[in-house]
């Protein structure tokens, strides 16, 4: 719309109504003349909708002399409002805006040309709403054009246009105007259900309607943008939508997934039923599916198989009724491809219920399986029997050979077991080099013998890894129901409690579950409880035993020896409690608790006087010792020389190399080492020439046999001539008589220890005996 010049100093009729607009419609700003794009009007009926260019014609002089344009700008709606139309026709009638001298023919023909083309459509819906759907279809109805060239082209969706005839409001006679309250803020976004309505008769004598802005013809333009915007949603769902007439089951509609699915074009769909596009079997399923839907009213969820271009598929459907005036009226279906999916869930419980490596069924499987078994049994009796399988030297082909060709092992292992097994035996793996063999339905318990002895010799043949053969072997531990068990978990330990005797026994045997087994095992795992007590409650002590120069009896040290004082069983030996405080991991702190109180109380004794603490092999499995040993000569201020360390040649029969460092690390503090229980491993005079010794201790065995074996006395001759021969001070232990106090002084020994001498004391005792002259006493006990 344009304002005459003349009123540009005060607000002219367009600005007016412009405000009266922006009530409505939306916002209005005033911007400078903007003339029609007479391109636009030369093809009639304007640009395409939503277009806000505007381009001056030199041709048209008239637009020239105009005043300020009024732009309107609808929110949510693509196109101009129809107030630009109504407005312009005001205002010429009231005076405030003068026609163009030379208009386009367009420009004169555009209001009388909207006014028919809408009476026709009125007419059009009234008559047969198919024309209607068929020429809004081809485009017969304009688009609305820019607000510029006061035209309009109207297109819309078909199956927005079905409740009957149509009535924009116009002039045209005969035709009632459509009465309706604009709500604010929705100017131009109502529905189009609120433009529709039956065309009154010719003969109407309803008042001229007036062009205002809330005209109908852009709120069509709305609902057609909102059905493309939902036929392109629907098209591109990825899951398959199916909309059949509930009258004749036939195909309404299709989306694209549908086609993939089906494997055909939604033309040669739509129309048709499953009978024309199914084969005989899955239409017949999918026709019972539509009835039962039809008939209950319910929504109906179901897999369905299909066989399409691609396989055998699993269809998750989902199939509703619509009704209409209470008639059923569409079935709609929603068909989802879940093969994929069922396919990764059925793999992702297949892995929670087995091994990775070897595929055999995991702990999880076999509790159940042998729960369902004991219930047979109960019902009808026979046995049961448990089978747990560990192999016997996996550790040194992991060790060894790597990971790698310990998983090889694995896999093999698991493909003979299978071979020694029964159809309906049941093999799982529980992790690490353990397996278990389930046996339902058993005559006897020696069933479950015969099968144990077929895989202890199965699992002794070599294994082939990296072209040499490997002999790894194994023990199997058996229990059987109803004897030694009647719950699956009972089955399980007692089984578990025979496998530990048969590798107790030497492995490579199989062993059954007796009953003083389990009391055993009851002990130790008392003991194991008990043992942890007393350490967090500070119940340990450390006992002293003086070690003697042999030939001035006079004592040149200590040797700390750990001592546990039970509530219940009084002292408990070391030989006893040391093993299960290495298998629970309570070695390590314990002896850092040993090392501190020993050098502490060392401190106080004369300054020639020594300590000597034992180290445990599996000490130095779980952390560096030597740390311990200078945080308790640092806390405690013992000198390190006085500070021995005592080893066994276990420490240096696994990892050797590393065991070296850290003995090479202790010894750099300045404390002496020890090898204890020399004489007793495999190689002892070899870790004489690679770690350099400070002391050796010949064990008490060779001593308590040197009056009585030759061998032993020539054993002891050996080792005191090659200490000395090598500056290794030699000690003997477990010297009890004077006898062997006088051989061992002869063949050269340079210390001794013993009950001879003295037992183990505690700390009050061992301070005593520093004061007591050793001397006077042995030589009163060995005359």
């Amino acid at each position: 719309m344009v304002a005459p010049a003349s009123h540009r100093g005060g607000p002219s009729r367009a600005t007016e109504l412009g405000r009266d607009h922006r009530r409505h419609c939306g916002s209005v700003r005033l911007r400078g003349p903007e003339p029609p794009d007479p391109g636009l009007l030369r093809r009639g009926w304007g640009k395409p909708c939503g277009s806000q260019e505007n381009t001056q014609d030199p041709t048209d002089e008239h637009l020239g002399e105009t005043g300020a344009a009024v732009e309107t700008t609808q929110v949510g709606i693509e196109g101009s409002s129809p107030f630009a139309c109504s407005s312009l026709k005001n205002a010429e009638t009231r005076g405030h805006w003068k026609r163009p001298r030379q208009p386009s023919q367009a420009w004169r023909q555009a209001p009388k040309t909207l006014l028919k083309q809408a009476s026709e459509l009125s007419s059009s819906c009234r008559s047969s709403s198919t024309t209607l759907r068929k020429r809004l279809v081809q485009g017969m109805i304009v688009d609305p054009a820019c607000l510029q060239t006061g035209t309009f082209f109207l297109r819309h969706s078909a199956a927005k246009i079905r409740s009957g005839g149509l009535r924009p409001k116009s002039r045209a006679k005969g035709v009632t105007p459509v009465t309706r309250e604009t709500t604010p803020g929705r100017a131009g976004c109502d529905g189009l259900s609120d433009h529709l309505a039956p065309v009154d008769s010719p003969t109407s004598t309803a008042s001229p309607p007036t062009l205002n802005a809330t005209d109908a013809l852009p709120m069509w333009l709305a609902d057609a943008a909102a059905g493309r915007f939902l036929d392109a949603i629907i098209d591109n769902i990825p899951v398959a939508i199916f909309v059949k007439d509930a009258r004749d089951l036939r195909f309404l509609l299709v989306n694209k997934a549908a086609e993939e699915q089906m494997g055909c074009n939604r033309r040669d769909m739509v129309g048709r039923t499953n009978e024309e596009l199914l084969p005989a079997a899955e239409a017949a399923a999918y026709t019972d599916i539509d009835l039962e839907v039809l008939r209950s009213g319910e929504m109906h969820v179901g897999d369905q198989n299909f066989d399409t271009d691609k396989g055998r598929r699993l269809l998750h459907t989902r199939t509703i009724l619509v009704r209409e005036a209470g008639e059923p009226r569409y079935l709609i279906g929603l068909s989802e491809d879940i093969t994929d999916r069922r396919a990764n869930e059925a793999r992702i419980v297949h892995l929670a219920h087995h091994d990775a490596l070897t595929d055999l069924p995991n702990r999880l499987v076999l509790l159940d399986r042998l729960a369902e078994a004991l219930v047979v049994q109960r019902r009808h009796g026979g046995a049961v029997g448990v089978l747990c399988i560990d192999l016997d030297h996996f550790k040194d082909v992991n060790d060894g050979l790597g990971h790698a060709a310990g998983d090889s092992v694995l896999k093999e292992v698991a493909r003979r077991l299978r071979d020694c097994v029964r159809g309906q035996d049941l093999i799982s793996r529980h992790g690490g080099d353990e397996f278990t063999v389930l046996q339902p339905l058993l005559d006897s318990a020696e069933e479950a013998r015969r099968l144990a002895e077929r895989i202890i010799a199965t699992l002794s043949d070599p294994f082939r890894l990296h072209e040499q053969d490997v002999v790894i072997g194994a023990s199997v531990g058996i229990s059987v129901a109803p004897q030694d068990g009647v719950s699956a978990e009972m089955l399980l330990r007692h089984a578990d409690m025979a496998l530990y005797r048969a590798k107790a026994d030497g492995r490579g045997a199989a062993r059954f579950f007796e009953a003083e087994m389990d009391a055993r095992v009851q002990a130790r795992r008392k003991l194991e409880r008990d043992l942890r007590a007393a350490f967090a409650l500070g119940e340990l002590e450390l006992h002293y035993q003086p070690l003697l120069v042999a030939s001035d009896p006079r004592i040149t040290g200590f040797e700390a020896l750990l001592r546990w004082r039970h509530s219940e069983r009084g002292f408990i030996s070391p030989a006893e409690f040391i093993p299960v405080a290495e298998e629970i991991g309570l070695i390590a702190p314990i002896t850092e608790w040993v090392l501190a109180k020993a050098c502490a109380e060392a401190a106080n004794w004369p300054s020639g006087v020594r300590i000597a603490v034992n180290l445990s092999p599996a000490h130095f499995r779980k952390q560096n010792p030597a740390f311990a040993v200078a945080q308790a000569l640092a806390e405690s201020g013992l000198a390190p020389d006085r500070l021995e360390v005592e080893i066994t040649e276990s420490v240096l029969l696994s990892d050797s190399a590393a065991n070296i460092a850290m003995l090479h690390q202790i010894r750099a503090l300045g404390v002496r080492i020890v090898m204890d229980d020399f004489g007793t491993g495999y190689s002892s005079l070899s870790y004489l020439r690679s770690f350099p010794f400070d002391k050796i201790k010949i064990d008490r065995s060779f001593v308590t046999e040197l009056g009585e074996s030759p061998q032993c006395a020539a054993i002891v001759r050996a080792v005191t001539s090659l200490g000395a021969s090598l500056g290794i001070t030699t000690t003997a232990e477990g010297v009890e008589t004077t006898e062997q106090w006088e051989r061992l002084r002869a063949e050269g020994c340079q210390e001794l220890q013993g009950f001879l001498f003295s037992r183990p004391v505690p700390p009050e005792q061992a301070r005593l005996l520093l004061s007591t002259p050793f001397s006077a006493a042995l030589r009163q006990r060995r005359a």
